[in-house]
């Protein structure tokens, strides 16, 4: 690999808490944690948020997220041991009650800490970040994500009654992961992160830089290994892609499996609720069957006119 004409050791850093304790976070106190707001917001209008009711475990689509009141925003965060160290005898007996009511969850001597911690009134999001690592593997990713369930488990516990809804989040370097391959509510990439960031701060902060920079050096990396049949730039909910669609028009394409015809015929509320592959029409990613991917201005047009019909 060449090296930049300019020497930065933040173009060499590869650790995942330079990620997400550094850049995450810092879009998250963005304004006084405004863009803990903002990134809440982007996650039900672009990633399709999840969260899991606490007293059933149902996945329910919240409509918005409370976050005038309560904030916390944690990185590392250890619940076993800083409860050890302040309520011991608290945390036996946490423990002694999750493995009597709780048949999913079996509380352990190990360890396994999320790398982001979000309270947001009665919402804890907890994220599981991977970047350059080695092995990530479903297999590899769901042990640690199972293992985590227990730090979740024992938040909503030592939280209670406060805590009224969950999501754990997996945030991969990859961005054609499939939710249902992974033990998680919802699957964000470090390209949505950039996406986000963008919007945020703007192109040119320093944490959307160092994003867009460490994502090009994630997929040189990738270059001639497995699993590089990606053939889009990025996954969109509704909203976005119609922006996109507006702003770049036939230099854009999107990605509909069955093509146009598939198109017509499906609901809007299907519309609505999906994502989208998007990507350049021009210098696209990987290997496309033209018939599955629509030009941006067509695909607008199409769907303008498809829900004035149907509506």
């Amino acid at each position: 690999m060449h090296r930049p004409p300019q020497t930065r050791l933040d173009d060499l850093c590869r650790t995942e808490r330079y990620f997400t304790s550094a850049l995450l976070t810092g879009l998250l106190f963005h304004d006084n944690l405004r863009g803990v707001d903002e990134f809440f917001q982007w996650l039900i209008e672009q990633k399709e948020l999840q969260v899991a009711r606490v007293d059933d475990g149902k996945l329910v689509r919240p409509a918005s997220i409370d976050t005038t009141g309560h904030l916390e925003v944690l990185t590392e965060f250890n619940i076993k041991r800083e409860l050890s160290c302040y309520y011991p005898n608290e945390l036996a007996t946490l423990i002694a009650d999750v493995n009597d009511c709780d048949d999913t969850v079996d509380v352990t001597d190990g360890q396994s800490v999320p790398d982001v911690v979000i309270l947001a009134g009665n919402t804890l999001l907890v994220i599981e970040g991977k970047f350059f690592v080695s092995d990530q593997s479903p297999a590899r990713i769901n042990q640690q994500l199972c293992s985590q369930k227990e730090e979740i488990e024992l938040m909503v516990r030592y939280l209670a009654p406060h805590i009224e809804q969950t999501c754990h989040a997996y945030l991969s370097p990859e961005t054609n992961l499939e939710l249902a391959d992974y033990d998680c509510d919802l699957i964000i990439s470090w390209e949505d992160i950039h996406t986000f960031a963008a919007g945020l701060v703007g192109e040119n902060h320093y944490i959307s830089k160092r994003l867009a920079a460490a994502n090009a050096r994630y997929r040189a990396s990738r270059v001639g290994s497995t699993g590089g049949g990606i053939n889009y730039s990025q996954r969109c909910g509704f909203a976005e892609t119609m922006r996109l669609c507006k702003e770049h028009g036939e230099a854009l394409l999107v990605g509909f499996s069955g093509g146009v015809s598939k198109l017509k015929s499906s609901s809007e509320a299907y519309l609505l609720e999906r994502s989208y592959k998007l990507d350049s029409a021009t210098d696209g990613k990987g290997k496309k069957k033209r018939s599955n991917w629509i030009r941006g201005d067509r695909f607008l047009k199409i769907l303008n006119r498809h829900m004035e019909l149907e509506s």
